[in-house]
């Protein structure tokens, strides 16, 4: 993957993340975030990755356990308080289900 298509990727994320996009830029931004966040964890980004499971997370991409196995071990070696918080936050908006989808 090329430097240009990480920027191109980037930019289809915040594309995704503004309130007036089309409803395509939500898949196109979804797919994105996986792709950057799985980048990261190949090249061994600790930081970087957690960084981009937390944005994956806030726009709703789908995320492997294994990614999350990998920020969990990475966030013990990063050692950063608030890193920590906001993957916390990502994985209780991933994984936690709002009462009206307990219905």
């Amino acid at each position: 993957m090329s430097r240009q298509q990480v920027r191109d990727m980037k930019r289809e994320i915040k594309l995704g993340m503004n309130s007036d996009h089309a409803p395509e830029a939500d898949a196109a931004a979804r797919t994105a975030a996986f792709k950057l966040l799985d980048r990261s964890i190949t090249f061994g980004h600790r930081r970087l990755a957690i960084i981009r499971f937390v944005m994956a997370a806030e726009i709703g991409a789908a995320v492997t356990p294994d990614q999350v196995r990998y920020c969990e071990d990475a966030l013990t070696i990063c050692n950063d308080a608030s890193l920590s918080q906001s993957f916390a936050a990502a994985l209780k908006k991933l994984f936690v289900l709002a009462p009206s989808d307990l219905l």
